[in-house]
């Protein structure tokens, strides 16, 4: 399956003002037992934030996919309609998920609503936060990262954690020698934390 990603280019080029850049980026996560076809999710307002636009297969949105749109809507939703169809040419099934209250205060990232097989509704959040590199994560939480979380991705995880670790015990040390000028300008590590590595979506999906 080919995956997409909508920036919402007309509203990142320059000039653009700052709450511009806090628009959520929106995914349907396809958990059902097979694929499913024109999933679209739209907010209270009644305006699109997630519609599924390519693949190989006309109008499928496969089994596992998980594209990433953003369409420039600003704000966090109180709820979201989901809605979608098992065939081609079946009816629209429509499910509503709160939203609002089940992400921290304060919230702007990722918005991940799986379609369950019994085409039940399940939310997962990643919470975004800015460093001097660009974009990081703030923390995670729900669906995915409860249901998906195995040996093998804490293995994952803990293996991307050895550099960071490595990273932050030398600079202590350096501090503690008066080294503490090479720091002066922000590296890497710097801005890495460990919810960049424990809520990394590929890490499970």
């Amino acid at each position: 399956m080919k995956y997409m990603v909508l920036l919402g280019a007309l509203f990142f080029i320059g000039g653009c003002s700052a709450s511009s850049n806090k628009a959520n980026t929106y995914i349907v996560h396809n958990d059902a037992s097979g694929d499913i076809y024109n999933p679209q999710m739209l907010n209270e307002k009644n305006e699109y934030v997630f519609y599924f636009l390519y693949t190989e297969n006309p109008d499928a949105y496969e089994a596992g996919g998980h594209s990433l749109i953003n369409l420039g809507v600003r704000g966090l939703p109180e709820y979201l309609r989901v809605r979608w169809k098992e065939y081609l040419d079946g009816e629209w099934i429509e499910k509503k998920i709160d939203v609002e209250s089940s992400v921290p205060k304060g919230f702007w990232g990722h918005i991940y609503v799986s379609i369950l097989a019994d085409n039940s509704l399940a939310l997962s959040w990643i919470m975004k936060r800015n460093h001097a590199f660009g974009q990081g994560t703030k923390d995670c939480g729900g669906y995915i990262f409860e249901h998906y979380s195995d040996e093998e991705t804490k293995v994952t995880i803990e293996k991307k954690m050895v550099k960071l670790n490595a990273y932050r015990a030398q600079k202590e040390k350096d501090i503690k020698a008066g080294l503490g000028y090479k720091y002066k300008t922000p590296k890497y590590y710097d801005t890495v934390e460990e919810a960049d590595y424990r809520c990394n979506i590929y890490f499970y999906l």
